[in-house]
């Protein structure tokens, strides 16, 4: 990672953009969802699972939804009866899309596919736009 720079969305919300070097590859599509004929390989979905599995693990103090947030959205969808707690919280990517994704999958070693994986973040209250 070259650089970092975060900025306030309103007060709902924390945007963050890195500037990496450059992945090799083509963005899987040019707008978020599958297009026809992509037929990734069986590799390219063990590189994403264990990408994924390598973020999820990596500590983070950013948070983009908490539990209140969780209570309130199931619950309005299924009921005050509904059972929203958490048991397991992890780092996850906040923007995971087909044209987020990269073909063929890179040769991502280490923490470096964490970092390359955004999160998305809501404002914190120490935090400057």
């Amino acid at each position: 990672m070259l650089d970092v720079h975060e900025w306030a969305e309103g007060e709902w919300r924390r945007q963050r953009a890195e500037v990496m070097t450059l992945v090799p590859g083509t963005p899987c599509s040019p707008t978020d969802t599958a297009q026809p004929g992509l037929d990734p390989s069986e590799d390219w979905w063990q590189g994403l699972n264990e990408a994924l599995r390598v973020l999820a693990a990596t500590p983070t103090e950013r948070v983009s939804i908490d539990q209140i947030k969780v209570d309130r959205r199931v619950q309005a969808a299924f009921g005050t009866d509904a059972e929203t707690g958490i048991q397991r919280w992890e780092t996850v990517h906040g923007d995971l899309h087909w044209a987020n994704l990269l073909t063929p999958w890179p040769s991502w070693t280490g923490n470096y596919g964490a970092v390359a994986l955004p999160v998305r973040t809501p404002p914190r209250s120490t935090a400057t736009a």
